[in-house]
């Protein structure tokens, strides 16, 4: 059967070294129709695989309840910003937790939440939190993904045109995704990804030097005053996305106070987009009540330009969001522009209440932005 637009998938070979494991069947059902939803709204599937990536990991390294923070909890996405803190007002009032039960107690907990959590939390004694940074670089789960898909069906556009000016796409109808990651219990993460979209060239032309966007992330956290470290590719929450928001974040539901975005300032990034992100180097630090993130971010991306006037430099009408560089004129436009971005903000806690002190954003692109919150 031909159907228009449907892809059949040509190869699909995943390699795990030295570990594998198979995948919990709760986190492909947690939150389906939430992702669907947001597919829905994009008109396209999200190519941000981080949260499936960090309830993979969780599944295989439990949190445990009596060792972990309000950060840790956020990270699941699952209890919300209220749950959480009314957890940890319950831990530093009656001690340790002695069974998952215990967690019926809490107010504000339900069980729809908790049978949610089972699969990502544990109870009892963990001091692998405090595991010394050597120890980091082995016993962690390495992981190695090849994807491969195409088309049926020609399209169009890989047609030479009859005659010249017209646009076609200059690659090859197959994509290609490639992914190598190494994860030590949320605590150490390296990696590289590597992706060519359909039409895209590959080791010729535009893209002679093979895929036509790569990404690599070095992420260290909890290791003394330093909360959190990423070099390489990152994103950045601030503000409840009033500032920067680049993690995935859903939108409206049955659960109202899901719309309040809540999660860790810093956080590695591994996904095939193009857009929506930061290149450079990020640090979160701590020292008892206080906290402070600071990034710095360079990065050339893709817009659409329109000529200045003489004398004048070009400016841009638009961002180019799709990652598409098939065609002549996209890939005129690739990486065209250099963006860059430096914030951070300094926090203190006292109980359940959070001063931000200031928190600043700074962009530049052919303008530079700044915001307060």
């Amino acid at each position: 059967m031909r159907a228009r637009g449907k892809s059949l998938c040509i190869f699909f070979f995943t390699v795990a070294l030295l570990r594998a494991s198979a995948q919990n069947p709760e986190i492909t059902e947690y939150r389906k129709s939430d992702l669907e939803a947001l597919a829905e709204k994009k008109d396209a599937e999200t190519e941000d695989d981080d949260y499936e990536l960090a309830l993979t990991e969780f599944s295989k390294h439990p949190i445990n309840l009596n060792e972990a923070g309000e950060e840790d909890l956020m990270q699941l996405h699952i209890p919300d910003v209220f749950q959480i803190r009314n957890f940890i007002s319950y831990r530093k009032l009656l001690g340790p937790l002695l069974s998952v039960h215990e967690l019926q107690a809490v107010p504000g907990w339900d069980i729809e939440t908790i049978h949610k959590l089972l699969p990502y939390i544990v109870v009892g004694r963990d001091e692998s939190v405090y595991s010394a940074l050597k120890e980091r670089w082995k016993g962690g789960d390495y992981s190695f993904l090849v994807r491969g898909s195409r088309v049926i069906e020609k399209a169009k556009g890989f047609e030479k045109p009859a005659r010249a000016g017209l646009s076609y796409y200059e690659g090859s109808p197959e994509k290609i995704f490639i992914r190598y990651n190494y994860n030590y219990k949320q605590l150490l993460s390296f990696g590289f990804t590597g992706e060519k979209d359909a039409g895209e060239p590959f080791l010729r032309g535009a893209q002679r030097y093979g895929f036509d966007f790569y990404s690599f992330h070095f992420f260290l956290q909890q290791t003394g005053v330093i909360r959190a470290l990423v070099i390489g590719d990152f994103m950045v929450n601030l503000g409840q996305g009033l500032i920067q928001w680049q993690s995935t974040a859903f939108t409206k539901s049955s659960q109202t106070l899901a719309v309040k975005r809540e999660a860790v300032c810093l956080k590695p990034y591994h996904a095939a987009g193009e857009f929506n992100f930061h290149r450079g180097m990020g640090i979160s630090l701590q020292k008892g009540k206080w906290q402070t993130s600071l990034f710095i971010s360079s990065q050339k991306i893709s817009t659409s330009l329109v000529p200045g006037a003489v004398g004048q430099p070009d400016i841009f009408s638009s961002f180019q969001q799709s990652g598409y560089h098939r065609t002549p004129a996209e890939i005129t436009d690739r990486n065209n522009s250099q963006q860059i971005s430096a914030g951070g903000n300094i926090r203190y806690g006292i109980g359940n209440l959070l001063t931000i002190v200031p928190v600043c954003y700074l962009g530049r692109c052919s303008v530079i932005t700044a915001l307060l919150e």
